[in-house]
């Protein structure tokens, strides 16, 4: 088993056909469908379930393919924070949607820390924020989270390993023309 069969696996299930996968791996689908093959035959059991409809998990594929994605977002963030040794790290990369409190934060965050002489923002959705930070992109997501997707986004943090800290209160504002008919309504 390697790093690279993990990866078929997890390109595999999230695609739903060898066909996509080996197209997004950049590889033949012949050689694509070996390598799951001889993992398979490895591990002593079949991760997919192959329909004219599509490729299916099993249950012990689905907790495989758990496991697999696990370890390859962990492998990627190794990978990254290890590529280069001899580096010394001057980046620090922020993905986070677009605030206008964030240009002062950085001034602020330059001054306290001198040894990052290059800043990276990534504007984003709030998914792809924490993708972003879980794969090892960035070191800090800022996100905003309200009554309405807390639940859900808190479960995605949890899921993918991450802390997340309370900056602070944010109140959600809209602004209006002056003769826009919802500047008659109380909120």
């Amino acid at each position: 088993m390697n790093i690279q069969q993990l990866r078929y696996v997890v390109a595999i299930a999230n695609s739903g056909t060898f066909r996509e996968a080996a197209e997004k791996m950049y590889v033949s689908q012949p050689s694509l469908s070996i390598s799951v093959r001889d993992l398979e035959k490895e591990l002593g059991f079949k991760i997919f379930r192959r329909t004219s409809s599509g490729t299916f998990l099993t249950r012990r594929g689905m907790e495989f393919y758990e496991r697999a994605q696990e370890l390859v977002k962990g492998f990627d963030v190794f990978q990254n924070q290890y590529a280069n040794p001899e580096e010394e790290k001057d980046e620090f990369s922020i993905a986070s949607q677009h605030y206008d409190f964030l240009p002062p934060l950085i001034t602020e965050f330059s001054i306290l820390y001198p040894e990052y002489k290059n800043f990276r923002i990534f504007e984003s959705t709030t998914v792809q924020i924490l993708d972003e930070v879980a794969q090892g992109h960035s070191e800090l997501g800022i996100i905003y989270l309200n009554n309405q997707n807390t639940k859900g986004i808190m479960q995605k943090i949890e899921k993918l390993g991450l802390e997340a800290i309370e900056l602070i209160p944010f109140q959600t504002h809209i602004y209006l023309r002056e003769n826009h008919p919802l500047t008659e309504k109380k909120s």
